[in-house]
């Protein structure tokens, strides 16, 4: 049989987590200040705090511990490493590329791309290896190991070429902030070797002129039934300005302004 995990007992001497804590952590949150509290779900302390990213943008991160002085000591090492990491050199690629989202987003520089980026960074956070290098000590052959770990051979060349962009820029990014003089990126070299992916690239078929106006007719005519979704309009858009799927069904509100689009009929 396995440990049992000891039931949480707010009156132990071990764990002094009364009502006066609580109220205290709540009045440090209303302050912007960290936020401690027990989730029983984890058998565990949970200590929620504000930092500023490296392009001063304000976050929030959780960390979890066995007791207060646990999580408070991980939020210290945290702020430590964050403090002394000031240059990009020294960030891994998913906190450079997630702060820079992140900020893009801020700035309201990016919109309906923004989740489909985001869905590209976890590709590289599943290899833990490679996530966790510093970009200052990323090689070409650590780059190569990446892609030959199951990328090539699981994604599209599509998936494939969007890691391959992805990866250079956050390692210009890191030469650019000036942490990284006399380096070059290895994957700009002539001699650098592009992953390409072993499955077979699709060929897509547009619609024709007819064929599109044979939809555009049907759906004028289909009458959804009771009760039923609707997907007329969206598929109206898609066809008519090129957007995914994904990309209509994000759009809100904020976004109904004026824009050109070019078609190609």
């Amino acid at each position: 049989m396995g440990r049992m995990k000891k039931e949480y007992n707010p009156n132990s001497e071990n764990n002094k987590h009364n009502k006066d804590t609580i109220k205290k952590s709540d009045e440090r949150a209303k302050k912007g200040e960290g936020y401690m509290r027990f989730v029983k779900s984890r058998n565990q302390f949970a200590y929620t705090f504000r930092y500023t990213d490296h392009f001063g943008q304000r976050k929030s991160k959780t960390v979890y511990g066995g007791s207060e002085n646990v999580c408070k000591e991980k939020c210290e090492n945290f702020l430590a490493s964050l403090k002394h990491s000031t240059s990009f050199a020294d960030l891994t690629i998913p906190e450079l590329v997630k702060s820079h989202l992140d900020n893009r987003l801020a700035l309201n520089n990016i919109k309906t791309g923004y989740q489909r980026q985001i869905d590209t960074l976890k590709i590289i956070e599943r290899n833990k290896g490679f996530s966790s290098m510093r970009i200052r000590d990323i090689t070409d052959r650590s780059i190569y190991a990446f892609f030959a770990d199951g990328i090539c051979e699981t994604y599209s060349q599509s998936v494939v070429k969007k890691l391959t962009q992805m990866i250079s820029k956050a390692i210009d990014m890191a030469i650019e902030d000036g942490s990284m003089p006399n380096t070059t990126n290895p994957m700009k070299r002539k001699d650098f070797i592009k992953p390409k992916s072993s499955k077979p690239t699709k060929k897509i078929k547009s619609f024709t002129t007819d064929e599109r106006n044979t939809l555009i007719e049907a759906i004028q005519n289909y009458k959804p039934k009771a009760n039923a979704r609707d997907f007329r309009l969206p598929i109206l858009i898609a066809l008519l300005t090129g957007l995914r799927m994904g990309e209509v069904l994000a759009l809100t509100k904020r976004d109904n302004t004026p824009c050109h689009v070019l078609l190609f009929c």
